[in-house]
């Protein structure tokens, strides 16, 4: 089998501390605020975030909207797809200041965020959403710490012909394929993203030797610190906060700041 080319330098933003990892916040801080809005993003921020997570996909009119769910249901009781209705409607819909993918990054740069953008695979034009996403990143900051994620093997390897000097990271959850995900993502990918219940001793170095590991989502602290010691170089975090503060003070009992928050669905 020919070797994979050596891809990018995973960003400083995603990098292990010294004692301690990367702390993404997942669609912001979904803790305090709505996700996948700019305050959530600038909570992530005040809680000591060192990058944040987000979620793309195209509107009717092709704006690149960070919205997580195919269909405005969760947020709005509104059936309708995402694909289906503008930017502007899908604000209305919702009730929130949903920003659009520039705005997004605009934000975290200036702020001092990385960013991931998760491409979403659940859309109508797969291609298209690719081809958008790296249209805008070829033209954005390259001095912005970036990566670009999805699920979708296909989408990663489109998206990295087309913006190489960009960290990639593939998405994978536990399921029947998840081997075959996780040789596609050695391939393919510049790194992966493993869902919590993958975070084992046997897997985590094996995965670190081919490129970086994120772990998601991560909010147990007694799961952050394993797989911090493992090897991971980031956690994705629905409360960027109390995981940083498990780091800065590991002396703290494991259970405190109340009951460990359910991960949200992926």
């Amino acid at each position: 089998m020919r070797a994979r080319m050596p891809g990018p330098r995973l960003p400083d933003a995603f990098r292990r501390r010294e004692g301690r990892p990367s702390i993404v916040g997942h669609r912001g801080a979904r803790g305090e605020h709505a996700e996948n809005t700019l305050a959530s993003f600038d909570a992530a921020r005040r809680q000591g975030a060192d990058a944040i997570e987000l979620d793309v996909r195209l509107t009717r009119e092709g704006a690149l909207a960070v919205f997580h769910d195919p269909d405005l249901w969760r947020l709005a009781e509104d059936r309708r797809a995402a694909d289906d209705v503008t930017h502007r409607e899908l604000q209305d819909a919702t009730g929130l200041e949903i920003p659009t993918l520039d705005q997004a990054l605009d934000f975290a740069r200036s702020a001092g965020l990385g960013v991931n953008v998760e491409i979403k695979h659940d859309v109508r034009d797969r291609a298209a959403l690719v081809a958008a996403v790296a249209r805008l990143l070829e033209g954005w900051d390259p001095h912005h710490d970036v990566i670009v994620s999805s699920f979708d093997p296909w989408m990663l390897r489109a998206h990295r012909a087309r913006c190489r000097a960009r960290a990639h990271a593939l998405l994978v959850h536990r399921s029947a394929y998840q081997e075959v995900a996780l040789l596609a993502a050695r391939l393919l990918a510049d790194g992966v993203h493993v869902h919590t219940m993958l975070a084992r001793a046997h897997l985590i170095p094996r995965l670190k030797a081919a490129g970086f590991v994120s772990v998601w989502t991560v909010n147990d602290v007694r799961i952050a610190r394993r797989a911090f010691d493992l090897g991971a170089d980031a956690l994705i975090t629905d409360e960027p906060g109390r995981i940083r503060d498990a780091f800065e003070h590991p002396s703290a009992n494991l259970v405190t700041h109340g009951a460990e928050r359910a991960p949200a669905a992926d």
